[in-house]
């Protein structure tokens, strides 16, 4: 059922690309000929009335501060994701000096219906296909870390450190750290010791938007694990 409701969510944010791909060349067009704030204007009106001026998005589309992993040796890459949908609808953007200016909020339809979700995928660059598919309770908000030794590091917005096997997507290690992930896990080496460091600490109410949990501590810490020699 979740996934169908992924599946949905692509639909529909294909089907609002589509609506809106015509007026938004006529906005690039204006935009190249130099015209003036008149036909600027009238370009923009079109692509906020009617049904088009509903899409179905994230906020932040595709502007996430996460990042995925890739393994060489495996030819995989590790892709932290949310699968998570919201609406936006046009109205009126009212802007107030020295207050967060966002021009506008969502509405949260996955989160309202239990079906926000996130996972990691392992996909073979050679081919495309998903290997396998590590699902989390909630949207994926942090990064991802392959290492040498075959295990692929990330965390959750439950406030928990994981690691996975890269060959199958088992986890392998789990340690709840308290605060949110949003962070991107690093590995280093001192004097032949490998550490890996992970930082706790989210937002909840840019996790609420995502479709997260508001109850986890919002944390502000830095986790160093000294890694097995």
């Amino acid at each position: 059922h979740r996934r169908s409701a992924g599946r949905q969510c692509a639909l529909r944010r294909a089907v609002a690309r589509a609506d809106l791909s015509a007026s938004i060349e006529k906005l690039r067009a204006v935009d190249r000929e130099g015209k003036g704030n008149a036909e600027a204007t009238a370009a923009w009106r079109e692509i906020v009335s009617g049904d088009a001026a509903s899409l179905t998005k994230i906020l932040g589309g595709m502007n996430g501060a996460w990042t995925g992993a890739f393994n060489p040796d495996l030819g995989l890459a590790f892709i932290p994701a949310m699968e998570t949908c919201q609406t936006y609808a046009k109205g009126l953007a009212v802007y107030t000096k020295g207050m967060p200016y966002l021009g506008g909020l969502p509405d949260n339809t996955d989160k309202a219906t239990g079906d926000s979700y996130g996972n990691l995928s392992a996909i073979d660059v050679s081919t495309g296909a998903i290997k396998w598919r590590y699902k989390d309770e909630n949207p994926l908000m942090g990064g991802a870390l392959s290492t040498a030794g075959g295990v692929v590091f990330t965390g959750n917005l439950s406030g928990d450190a994981l690691a996975l096997d890269a060959a199958n997507g088992n986890v392998v290690w789990r340690f709840h750290m308290g605060g949110g992930v949003r962070s991107q896990p690093i590995a280093y080496e001192i004097d032949g010791q490998t550490y890996v460091a992970i930082g706790s600490g989210s937002f909840s109410a840019l996790d609420a938007f995502g479709g997260g949990p508001t109850n986890t501590p919002e944390g502000n810490m830095l986790f160093v694990f000294a890694l097995p020699k």
